[in-house]
């Protein structure tokens, strides 16, 4: 069982959820309530998690990717 790719698809499948011209408004808000509660916790555990050396490294390399990845037209 791969967690990342379950923690990754529990937040695309809500983010999807959240836009779904098929849903009220009242399940479209609750999914993206959701979503800031993960991305709250998520800053707050990466405030209490140490530096590492190889972090800023992957960090420059991960927003170099998402920076190409938007000139390409994806979000």
């Amino acid at each position: 069982m791969n967690h990342k790719l379950d923690i990754l698809w529990e937040i695309q499948r809500l983010g999807m959820n959240s836009r779904d011209p098929r849903m009220d408004g009242f399940n479209c808000w609750g999914n993206k309530q959701r979503l800031y509660e993960i991305l709250w916790e998520t800053q707050r555990q990466l405030e209490l998690a140490p530096h590492f050396s190889v972090e800023d490294e992957w960090l420059l390399e991960k927003k170099q990717e998402r920076f190409v990845e938007k000139l390409q037209g994806h979000r």
